[in-house]
C-alpha cells in the first residue's frame, strides 16, 4: 500500500500552520495599537503637565495641527519641555474647539492652536475661551466619542467627561 505516514501528515500540517500565523500577524490592522499608544502618551503628557504646575508658575499643553501630524507639548513659561507627534496616518486626533467657535465639550477639528494652562495648583486655568470648566475638557481619537478627558481640577483620565 502506497500514502503518507502519520508523522508527514503532522509535519505538513505544522509547516502551514506556522506560515499561515505568520502572515495573518504581517497583515492584521495597526490602528488599534496606534490609538491606545496615542491615548497612553497623551495622558502621560496631560499628567506631567500638571504635576509640574504645581512646582512651576506657567504650565500649559500646546496642540496644533501641522498638516501631515498633530504636535502636543508641555511648556514651561513658553518654552517646550517635551513634545510628541502624532501622524494623522495613524491617528485623528480631536478636540474642545469652543474657543475658536464650536460647541463646549464637544470634540470637532483641530482648526487652530489649543493652550490648556494649568494654575499653581495644578487645575485648568485656561482651555475654554469663556472659562467654563464645568465638564473638562475632551480629546476624541478616530472618532467623535471622549477617549479622553482633562478634569476642571486638572487631572487626566480616560474616557469621557463627566
Amino acid at each position: 500500500m502506497r500514502g503518507f505516514t502519520l508523522v508527514e501528515l503532522v509535519s505538513v500540517v505544522l509547516v502551514l500552520a506556522i506560515i499561515s500565523g505568520y502572515i495573518a500577524s504581517r497583515s492584521a490592522s495597526v490602528a488599534g495599537f496606534d490609538e491606545q499608544l496615542a491615548s497612553e502618551q497623551l495622558l502621560t503628557l496631560a499628567r506631567s503637565a500638571q504635576q509640574l504646575s504645581f512646582s512651576r508658575p506657567s504650565v500649559d499643553i500646546f496642540v496644533q495641527d501641522l498638516g501631515l501630524e498633530y504636535r502636543v507639548a508641555v511648556r514651561i513659561d513658553g518654552s517646550e519641555e517635551v513634545a510628541r507627534t502624532f501622524p494623522k496616518s495613524e491617528v485623528q486626533l480631536t478636540a474642545d474647539m469652543s474657543a475658536a467657535g464650536g460647541s463646549a465639550g464637544v470634540c470637532s477639528a483641530i482648526s487652530s492652536p489649543i493652550t490648556i494652562s494649568y494654575n499653581s495648583s495644578g487645575e485648568l486655568s485656561n482651555a475654554y475661551s469663556a472659562g467654563t470648566y464645568e465638564d473638562g475638557f475632551p480629546i476624541c481619537l478616530n472618532g467623535n466619542t471622549p477617549d479622553l478627558c482633562i478634569s476642571p481640577a486638572g487631572f487626566a483620565h480616560e474616557g469621557a467627561c463627566l
